[in-house]
Parts: structure tokens; C-alpha cells; sequence
């Protein structure tokens, strides 16, 4: 009770900032006009602002559902497939972030799960692993039998006692919704599975 009730402050909390900022700088585009260039500038940041609310309600629903088991689609899936079909979807953000993406398999994990909830997964772990990179960094990830690993070169570990609590934030950089791993952790958990944070920047 006391974490639903957290959860539901969070999530309130959330929501009512963006939605706060955009009707303030809707009212003030109302009120003072401003050159075209100020308009626009205010409306895109309105935008931005939506898009995150978007993203946010997309997470919120998607907990939702994992919680309720929601998903009747469930198949054989091959987590091998699906990280090398991601690798190359994130080839982009990984250019602009100046990061080196790699697979190694040795095996593969074979799970009987709903296909848009495996690639939600490995979606969340991949594009965390980028974020929390530095230029010229690489992110691995390792296929093997009954493993899936994804290992990058961040400049610190991340909090392995608060990373999947959910909205906590390493960063705001990246502008996320604190959801990612949080979904990633609850969709590993329902598969009797366990997702762990390891430390091996001194190995």
C-alpha cells in the first residue's frame, strides 16, 4: 500500500509539471505576443513538454498492463534476434552520441512472452546503456544461453539500490520519464527472471 501510494504522488507529480510549464507558456504567448521568433520558440518548447506527457502516459499504461499480465500474445522469442535487429534501430542515437555498438552470442535466450514486450525490454536496457555513456564509449551486448547481458562504458555505475525505483533519474539529460528500467525490471520479474546492475569497472 504505502509503495502504490508513492507511486501514485509520483506519478501525479509527474504529470502535473509539463502540463503546468506548457499552459504557463501557453498563457504568456496569450498575453505578450512576442516576435515570430519568440513564438515559435515558445511553442516548441510547448511541444516538447506534450511529447514528454506522451511518453510518460505510454509508460504509465504499459506498468499498467505488465501488472495485469494484459498481453495474450505469447510466443516463442529469440532475444538474439531481437538485440540484433534493435543494434542496428539505435545506429543513429549511437553515432550521435559517439558510442560503439557490438553483439556477441554464444547462445541464445529463448523465452514464451508477448514479441512487443521482449523488444520493449531490450529497448529500455539498450537505450539506457547508451544515454549513460561517454563519447567514444561502447555498449556490448552478450547473447548466451539463459543470459542476456548489456554492458557499456559509462563514466560511473549507476545506483544499483535505487535504479529500478520508479521515476528516479541518473540524469534529466535525455529528458526520460524515470520508467525505463523500472518497466525493464517489473516485465523481468513477471518472466521469473531477475535483472541486476553489475559493477565491473575494476575487473
Amino acid at each position: 500500500y504505502t509503495d502504490q501510494r508513492a507511486f501514485t504522488a509520483n506519478a501525479a507529480h509527474e504529470l502535473q509539471t509539463p502540463l503546468a510549464i506548457a499552459i504557463n507558456k501557453l498563457e504568456l504567448l496569450a498575453e505578450q505576443g512576442g516576435s515570430e521568433e519568440e513564438r515559435m520558440n515558445a511553442l516548441g518548447e510547448v511541444i516538447a513538454m506534450l511529447e514528454r506527457l506522451t511518453r510518460l502516459n505510454k509508460s504509465l499504461l504499459l506498468l499498467a498492463r505488465i501488472e495485469n499480465r494484459q498481453f495474450p500474445d505469447e510466443r516463442e522469442v529469440s532475444f538474439a534476434t531481437i538485440a540484433a535487429e534493435l543494434l542496428e534501430e539505435f545506429a543513429d542515437l549511437a553515432e550521435h552520441r559517439e558510442v560503439k555498438l557490438e553483439i556477441e552470442v554464444s547462445g541464445d535466450l529463448l523465452l514464451s512472452m508477448d514479441p512487443a514486450l521482449a523488444r520493449t525490454l531490450v529497448t529500455n536496457l539498450l537505450k539506457n546503456a547508451i544515454v549513460h555513456n561517454q563519447a567514444g564509449g561502447s555498449v556490448t551486448v552478450h547473447v548466451e544461453q539463459g543470459l542476456f547481458t548489456v554492458r557499456n562504458t559509462g563514466e560511473k555505475p549507476l545506483d544499483a539500490d535505487r535504479i529500478f525505483t520508479r521515476f528516479h533519474k541518473e540524469t534529466t539529460a535525455d529528458g526520460g520519464t524515470g520508467l525505463g528500467l523500472a518497466i525493464a525490471d517489473k516485465l523481468v520479474r513477471k518472466m521469473g527472471g531477475k535483472l541486476a546492475i553489475l559493477d565491473t569497472s575494476n575487473a
